[in-house]
């Protein structure tokens, strides 16, 4: 054989070996995006089946995101502990995870993680459940999407023992049935608003100010911090957006055109404490009773910043304190 053929030879070689290394440090990038990016697990789902069967084959603390490709009726959805799931949606719209009568559409358990991003956690007309239940030690973000549609006889819309971080999206037309109330909120853990909007939910019982319900928008008996976002159009006997009995802190965002029909129809403060240093609280109304802004209840009101003002109720427009 030649020199000339041996070096030919010689060149087709790493010719050969230069491209299989390029492939597998092609494949090998590929692998660590989609670990590091995409996740393990994530894909897209159409059913319940598929749905269930890629949140309980997520792996442990490994970011997963599921995409829905159509609306999913299904009896509950479980996150469980360890995992960590986003929802989100194809395409430019929102579908929808629908949940039969008498049964919450999602349950987040301790451990678990669940971030929503574009989807519609609902129930059929005249179905009752909740929306989404929090177990203490879980942990529920909502970015983008609606909560809207949930009927229970406490938190239509969330209902939250963990923690639950609001930075968009929209918690809409929820009811709660009885004295227990929240019917946008229920929030027993810390729950944290920084954006989006909670409007539209109603607490349909009657109460008196010796009730332990309300909260048209948001009914807490644990941390609630409002950074953003809008609490408007809730409607309930007492604390209309917001019914406090906890900690209660406000730095920014707005209470608005909620109605009380008894009292406090922006804020009702029940004995916990209020700390507000900015944000608004405006044209808010309690038409029979008293505190159309902020009524507080042998609370704690603290106010450094922030304004109360166009709000109308038959005693103290603005602020009621007992």
């Amino acid at each position: 054989m030649s020199v000339k053929s041996k070096s030919g030879s010689r060149r087709r070689s790493l010719l050969v070996v230069s491209l299989v290394l390029v492939v597998v440090l092609f494949v090998s990038f590929l692998c660590v995006y989609m670990f590091l990016v995409v996740g393990s697990g994530s894909g897209s789902v159409k059913n319940a089946s598929e749905l269930r069967g890629a949140v309980n084959n997520a792996e442990v603390s490994v970011p997963t995101t599921i995409t829905l490709t159509k609306d999913i009726s299904l009896g509950a959805l479980v996150i469980p502990a360890g995992a960590d799931i986003t929802l989100t949606s194809a395409g430019n719209g929102f579908f929808k995870l629908i949940g039969v009568n008498g049964a919450r559409v999602i349950t987040v358990q301790s451990g678990g993680r669940l971030t929503l991003d574009g989807i519609i956690v609902t129930h059929e007309a005249d179905s009752t459940g909740n929306g989404i239940f929090v177990e203490s030690g879980g942990t529920l973000t909502l970015l983008d999407g609606e909560i809207s549609g949930n009927t229970d006889d406490w938190g239509g819309g969330v209902v939250n023992d963990g923690v639950f971080e609001m930075f968009g999206g929209v918690i809409s037309g929820n009811t709660a049935n009885v004295n227990s109330g929240g019917g946008g909120v229920y929030n027993g853990g810390t729950f944290k608003m920084y954006g989006g909007s909670i409007t539209g939910n109603t607490v349909t019982l009657l109460n008196t100010v010796d009730d332990i319900g309300g909260g048209g928008g948001v009914r807490s008996g644990g941390v609630f911090e409002m950074f953003g976002g809008v609490i408007s159009g809730n409607t309930a006997a007492i604390g209309g957006g917001v019914y406090h009995a906890g900690s209660f802190i406000m730095s920014g965002g707005e209470i608005s055109d909620n109605i009380a029909t008894i009292s406090g129809g922006g804020v009702c403060v029940m004995v916990g404490s209020f700390s507000m240093s900015g944000g608004l609280i405006s044209n808010n109304y309690a038409y029979d009773g008293v505190g159309g802004g902020v009524y507080n209840y042998y609370g704690t009101f603290n106010r450094s910043g922030g304004e109360i003002s166009g709000n109308a109720a038959a005693v103290g427009n603005d602020v009621y304190q007992k």
